[in-house]
């Protein structure tokens, strides 16, 4: 099986968790009504969801294909999200979730630009084929 990516289809990917993500994260939770299981199972859906818009990005746009690229984008996305939070009333400015988003999301890119040079995607033993299709619009 194969999948192309820098496809428009990936950037809307992309930019739909981006979304989600931020619905997250403006939303403020209530952490003190709810079981900790429940929280902690929501705390680590935003984590991997972090991971997987970093993961997102070398798949989604050919340019971005070397580590401190990952790294420039990875902050800037945890600073708009972060700077987001900032106009929504119960959230401020954190500096250490906003590293520890960074840190995430440069996790995640690294972990899809592994899979960018590979040309492959293996998740449970089924292995997909990744072609590279330029988009002209970038």
């Amino acid at each position: 099986m194969s999948l192309r990516i820098f496809t428009p289809a990936w950037k809307v990917f992309w930019l739909g968790t981006a979304l989600f993500i931020n619905l997250v994260e403006i939303f403020p939770f209530d952490n003190l009504h709810v079981r900790p299981s429940f929280f902690y199972s929501y705390e680590f859906l935003k984590a991997a969801a972090f991971i997987g818009l970093g993961f997102e990005i070398p798949l989604a746009f050919w340019r971005f294909n070397s580590l401190n690229r990952g790294l420039v984008i990875s902050l800037l996305s945890a600073a708009a999200i972060e700077g987001i939070q900032m106009f929504v009333m119960g959230h401020r400015l954190n500096v250490f979730e906003l590293l520890l988003k960074g840190i995430l999301m440069m996790f995640g890119f690294t972990l899809g630009l592994l899979r960018r040079h590979d040309e492959r995607l293996s998740l449970f033993g089924f292995q997909v084929r990744l072609i590279a299709v330029r988009d002209a619009n970038e």
